[in-house]
């Protein structure tokens, strides 16, 4: 019997653009919020993206701002997303332990995917080649999900500038 599959590129794409906003988002938080923030969990649908950190308290207007600014800065700096495979004691030595940022991979070789001066992670997941390809992102809401976890609701590229009123 065959099967004939096809990919929806427009949804995929929509997926490596804020999968790519995930890991930039966590970086930056840990710039903004501190060394405790800690990714504990995520979920991407095409329309938008949610991050869950570790945080003790809900975000403040201020922070959810320069949090956005420094996600958009990397953006548009347009930075090289690369991907290797190393073995995990070569990656875990040359990284650390905040490769599993995403949580622990039981694998003998892990994927690292490094955003140009800003991320590293171990991840399986699509990205962009380069951030600029994200386009604009907008935070559009954060809750405390529970004690010591804070979700972070965003959104990319039409998405965000549909919110703004510019599409």
């Amino acid at each position: 019997k065959t099967v004939n599959l096809k990919v929806d590129m427009k949804r995929r794409d929509e997926l490596r653009r804020l999968h790519t906003a995930t890991h930039i988002l966590n970086f930056c938080a840990r710039q903004v919020l501190g060394n405790h923030i800690w990714q504990n969990g995520s979920n991407l649908k095409p329309e938008f993206g949610t991050l869950d950190i570790t945080h003790y308290e809900s975000l403040t207007p201020i922070e959810t701002i320069e949090i956005e600014k420094l996600v958009n800065q990397i953006i548009f700096e347009d930075k090289k997303v690369s991907i290797e495979e190393l073995n995990r004691g070569d990656a875990e030595q040359k990284y650390g332990f905040t490769l599993y940022q995403g949580g622990a991979i039981p694998m003998k070789t892990l994927r690292v995917v490094t955003i140009f001066d800003s991320d590293i992670e171990a991840c399986g997941g699509i990205h962009m080649l380069s951030t600029g390809g994200i386009g604009f992102f907008k935070i559009i809401g954060s809750q405390k999900i529970q004690d010591g976890v804070v979700r972070v609701k965003f959104v990319v590229n039409n998405y965000a500038q549909a919110i703004l009123g510019e599409k």
